[in-house]
């Protein structure tokens, strides 16, 4: 099932960079040109010692509604360009005359099935406004969001999604993007400072996997939260404890998996979790993504254990496969196709507005009940 949802995403990529094939020589190549004896604006930049964006400012009057540089500035840009040749590329120019129909976005070349399905939906309905997505592919790397924000903002595109934000870094992202008009995250960011974005409600959708598994006289739930400090698993984690004390049952901290075992979707980390947690006799288990849920029926089953009559398994991601599984596998669906539908709207709606209000949307998810939890579904 893993394979079919990297085909389904390598199809996507490749699709995208088709739609945005000038991608390749504004971004991705950002340091090349038709001649690759040509300056470029990095060029001037680094030469200036100032930043692309500032060099953008100076030269295209562009470089994103903050950057500032001062007369004096801008005309040590103008010299220095002038004196290494520079001649601005054809291909930014034309990018931007056309940067109020271009949507950027950077995302995890490496995203979750959640986030791909998110991104195959913003891709066709941006599309199908008359929008175009300029894409930055990356992969647990601050530095190149911080290259892909430059680089939009050199280009002074305005309206920007962020879908790579999750990291051992979060915190030190969501700074990057205050220079954009319109920027937009889809789930909340990890800051305190207001950004706009579009979440799943992971806290109201774990809620619903905890009074289900309650109303199955489940009374021993794991979540498989591992060492996780994003907040959409702290709002699991919440879910986790609320959901508890509304229905008057003890439970220990424990139970809230911390272990530093990842997604545990490989039969190692699997392995290493259930040595964890069996001690304490669940009677459920919360996991994380398909292969998880797959890994954990197969060594459970080899433990003695059967699913769904000794443990109850939900899936916090939504596959298409979960339903043919023998069991089949109970999973969180966290509405991909509405979260994207919102993103879309709100972006496109505050792309002529100065100073765009701020958008802070939960879209409620649903359970997929299957066998995993009970045989009577």
């Amino acid at each position: 099932m893993e394979a079919e949802g990297g085909e389904k995403f390598f199809s996507l990529m490749t699709h995208l960079l088709s739609v945005t094939i000038f991608q390749n020589a504004v971004i991705l190549n950002k340091n090349r040109s038709e001649d690759n004896n040509m300056i470029t604006l990095s060029d001037v930049a680094k030469a200036a010692g100032v930043s692309r964006s500032a060099a953008s400012k100076a030269l295209h009057g562009g470089g994103g509604k903050t950057t500032k540089i001062s007369e004096k500035k801008s005309l040590h840009i103008q010299k220095i360009a002038e004196q290494l040749g520079y001649r601005p590329n054809r291909m930014a120019q034309r990018l931007a005359s056309r940067k109020q129909d271009i949507i950027g976005l950077i995302v995890d070349s490496q995203c979750c099935r959640l986030y791909s399905d998110i991104l195959s939906c913003i891709e066709q309905l941006t599309r199908e406004a008359g929008y175009r997505l300029q894409v930055g592919l990356m992969h647990d790397s601050i530095d190149a969001i911080k290259s892909y924000v430059d680089d939009f903002l050199g280009y002074d595109i305005q309206s920007v999604i962020c879908m790579a934000h999750y990291y051992e870094f979060s915190e030190k992202v969501p700074p990057l993007f205050k220079p954009f008009k319109n920027p937009l995250f889809i789930s909340q960011p990890a800051t305190d400072e207001k950004f706009s974005f579009v979440s799943p409600d992971y806290h109201g959708t774990f809620r619903k996997a905890m009074d289900y598994l309650f109303s199955l006289n489940r009374r021993k739930i794991i979540y498989v939260k591992s060492n996780y400090r994003t907040p959409d698993a702290m709002a699991r984690a919440r879910a986790f404890r609320d959901a508890h004390l509304a229905h008057g049952i003890p439970f220990d901290e424990a139970q809230i998996y911390c272990g530093d075992i990842g997604e545990c979707d490989t039969l190692e980390l699997m392995t290493e979790l259930l040595d964890d947690v069996l001690p304490m006799r669940p009677d459920a288990l919360i996991i994380g993504n398909g292969n998880a849920t797959l890994w954990a029926i197969r060594l459970l089953n080899s433990r003695g254990l059967r699913v769904p009559e000794d443990v109850s398994i939900i899936g916090m991601e939504s596959w298409k496969g979960s339903q043919a599984m023998q069991p089949s596998i109970s999973v969180m669906d966290n509405n991909p196709a509405e979260i994207a539908r919102e993103a879309v709207r709100v972006i496109i709606n505050n792309i002529p507005v100065e100073s765009p209000p701020l958008h802070e949307i939960f879209v409620e998810g649903s359970l997929i009940l299957g066998e995993s939890c009970c045989h009577k579904v």
